[in-house]
């Protein structure tokens, strides 16, 4: 090779290096790593959210903003199978310490994919819970393989933790050897199935047990249902719902509190979607029926769609809320379908909550998707 071209050479190598996401991944060097594996098999993997400590939080450029996603949306990301190595905070607090224009969000760069995370192949059985009690603790050494010389930057948890919904070490996600196996399949992007409770006069079935349906009618009207024991805390989320019939009223969405739920009509649901047995689809929101612009239902429903109630953090404790309906030809979490109503005045936590008014009226594989 010709010393110009050995210089060229070292030339992108260091180019490569500068780049604020691209350092040289040093697992599996002994001497070099601060990450303590354990023992082979390196099989199982946690998944961390690392910041890169080369690039300070700044106002987004719109370019950024166009790649990233925001922060609340973690979970939601994750279904979707989107990532990007810019998360953006809109919350007023990040955009007014920056002093950022009216809408526009702040960047942070992060090492890695995000919400996905940076992961780590190691033995969890043996590195846990020492000298790791926990994902995080084995984050933060990887942040400092990241992030070379930034071992205070990395020991802030707010720089250096586990991913999005990723509190666990995760089993056979590598392969012996401590590389992410090509066949992974990672169950964050599997909307959560709900898990009910506070059932009165209703049942659960289904491979999940999250479809509910009214299995009794000692007195007729909206008195049988049941409530989550999932809560959304924080951040942007949903619960969706599928359709099987089109001759019963049933109601589901959100209920402010924590279960279990005493309530098994319609006063506490502070914002439902409401099908009715005529094939409507409606508002409940605190007990009152709330009609389409100009009256009347928002939309009629068929089998196989999905109704879904969803929420957007507002940073103050409260989230907006939106409905939809999603036909039935419109399949997996990415679809948005037909937006019926936004509202404001959500007060987390949230759970799922649902009302069913007739013999057999049912809410099939129910789902929530939230930031745990």
């Amino acid at each position: 090779m010709s010393d110009s071209l050995k210089k060229l050479s070292w030339l992108w190598a260091l180019v490569f290096l500068a780049l604020p996401n691209c350092v040289l991944d040093r697992r599996g060097i002994g001497s070099g790593t601060h990450v303590s594996s354990g023992t082979s098999p390196f099989s199982s993997a946690v998944f961390c959210d690392i910041e890169n400590s080369a690039v300070a939080p700044h106002c987004a450029s719109s370019e950024e903003v166009s790649l990233g996603i925001p922060l609340p949306q973690a979970a939601i990301a994750l279904t979707r199978s989107q990532t990007s190595n810019i998360g953006l905070d809109y919350s007023p607090a990040a955009t007014t310490a920056l002093g950022c224009s009216p809408g526009q969000p702040v960047a942070i760069s992060f090492r890695g994919p995000f919400p996905d995370g940076a992961n780590i192949c190691l033995n969890c059985g043996s590195v846990m819970p020492s000298p790791y009690p926990d994902p995080s603790a084995a984050c933060v050494d990887r942040c400092k393989d990241l992030n070379p010389g930034a071992d205070v930057f990395c020991g802030d948890a707010t720089h250096a933790h586990a991913s999005t919904n990723a509190a666990e070490c995760v089993g056979g996600a590598c392969t012996d050897a401590g590389a992410l196996r090509a066949d992974f399949v990672d169950a964050r992007r599997t909307p959560e199935p709900v898990i009910w409770t506070s059932t009165v006069e209703a049942g659960t079935s289904g491979p999940d047990s999250n479809t509910l349906t009214r299995t009794a009618e000692t007195v007729a009207g909206f008195n049988a249902g049941a409530a989550s024991t999932q809560t959304i805390t924080h951040g942007d989320g949903y619960v969706e719902f599928t359709v099987a019939e089109t001759d019963k009223a049933r109601v589901c969405g959100f209920s402010s509190g924590a279960p279990p739920d005493v309530e098994p009509g319609l006063a506490d649901i502070g914002f439902g979607i409401r099908l009715s047995a005529a094939g409507g689809v409606v508002i409940e929101e605190g007990g009152a029926i709330v009609s389409a612009p100009g009256g009347g239902n928002f939309a009629t429903y068929a089998p196989g769609d999905r109704l879904r109630v969803s929420v957007a953090d507002h940073f103050d404790g409260t989230a907006n809320v939106t409905y939809s309906l999603i036909p039935a030809a419109c399949a997996g979490p990415a679809c948005d379908g037909m937006t019926l109503r936004t509202v404001a005045g959500a007060v987390y936590p949230l759970r799922v909550d649902a009302s069913l008014k007739e013999l057999g009226a049912s809410l099939v594989d129910v789902r929530i998707v939230r930031i745990k």
